[in-house]
This record gives C-alpha cells, structure tokens and sequence, in this order.
C-alpha cells in the first residue's frame, strides 16, 4: 500500500522557507549562478557522487559551502561541484526573469539585502533658494521693500520617491512571481514573502 504525503511529511517535515530566504541560500550557500555558469558548455556529468577532497576544492575554488546531501553531478573541464536540486530549479526560474530583473534578484540575494523604499523618510519644507544660493522672497510691492513670504518646496522630491519604490515593487513582484513557480516543485516548501507589497501604506509613509 502506498504512503501518502500527509504521512510522509509526518515522518520527514518538509522544510518551509519564504523566497527571500530560498533565494539568500540559493546564491549564497550553493553559490547556484557561479556554479552553474563555470558548467556551462561543459561535457555531460561524468559521474555521481563527490568525495571529501573534491567538498573541500569545491569551497575553496567557490569560496562557498556547496549542499551534497541530495547527490548531484561532477562536472568535467575542471568544474567540481553538486549543487543541490532546489537550488538549480530556483536559479532556472531567476533566469526565466526579464533580463532587467535577474541582475537585480541576484545582487540583492548575494547580499542579503532588499531595495530602498524610503523607509523613514518624511517630506520636509524646505525654501527656495536662488542662484545666490538665499532664499528666494516674494515681495508685496515692486520696489521690494515689502517682503511678503518664502516659496517652499518638500523634499525629497515625491517623483523621486515614487521612482525609488518602483524599483522595490519590481523586486517585488519578481520574487512573488519566482515563489509561484516554483510552488509545489521543491523538495522545500516554498513560502511568498511575509511582509507587505507596499509597506509604505502600512507605515503611514
């Protein structure tokens, strides 16, 4: 008789990460694009399995701790290394991206940081200043004997803010659309990212 999942995962949990998390491990635990672009155009696996000392070259030459719990390839051409299913599927999926996009999904994984979307930032007046670097006043009368006020501006300006966090919804949107292809093909549970698509609305920004 056969198992069904719900009693396969009683006995081996599957292990749930959101896709910000899955993308940090993917690029910088496995280290996926490095490994598979050093592959690329390489002759087939030649075979399966990886030995202590081929681990132990594989960090030094990646400079990064490659996943071999799952099996994988040794790649020929001098390439050595076994990466993990999970983290070539979702390196597949970046890539299947808007090219404009992948740089940006990479870099931010890589780092383990996220796009600015002007998180405490408040508009400020600020007065107009002229080309002697003053304020500019406004006068009552045209001889200028009566100043009547300062224009003001607000900055930062709202087309910069707005432009900022066009770059944080694009990311956005990137990563919740890589969670949703990926859903349901992983040996992890894949999880959407757990904070707001616009968290300025939140934050009363």
């Amino acid at each position: 008789m056969g198992v069904s999942q719900a009693e396969r995962d009683r006995v081996e949990p599957v292990l749930a990460m959101d896709i910000e998390r899955l993308l940090i491990w993917t690029y910088q635990d496995q280290a996926a694009d490095a490994i598979i672009g050093r592959a690329a155009g390489t002759a087939a696996p030649m075979t399966r399995g990886i030995s202590n000392a081929s681990m132990i070259a594989n960090h030094i030459a990646l400079g990064c701790r490659v996943d071999v719990s799952r099996g994988g390839a040794v790649w020929a051409a001098g390439v050595a290394c076994d990466l993990h299913p999970d983290a070539e599927a979702t390196h597949e999926a970046v890539t299947a991206l808007p090219s404009i996009l992948v740089g940006m999904v990479i870099r931010h994984a890589k780092g383990g940081t996220r796009p600015d979307w002007c998180e405490g930032v408040m508009r400020r007046p600020v007065a107009i200043k002229g080309g002697n670097g003053k304020p500019v006043v406004i006068y009552k009368d045209r001889a200028r004997n009566y100043p009547d006020y300062c224009p003001l501006t607000y900055l930062p300006h709202a087309d910069w803010i707005r432009d900022v966090r066009k770059i944080w919804l694009a990311w956005w949107d990137a990563l919740d659309d890589i969670a949703g292809r990926l859903d349901g093909t992983l040996e992890r549970k894949v999880l959407r990212l757990p904070f707001q698509r616009e968290p300025w609305l939140v934050e009363g920004y």
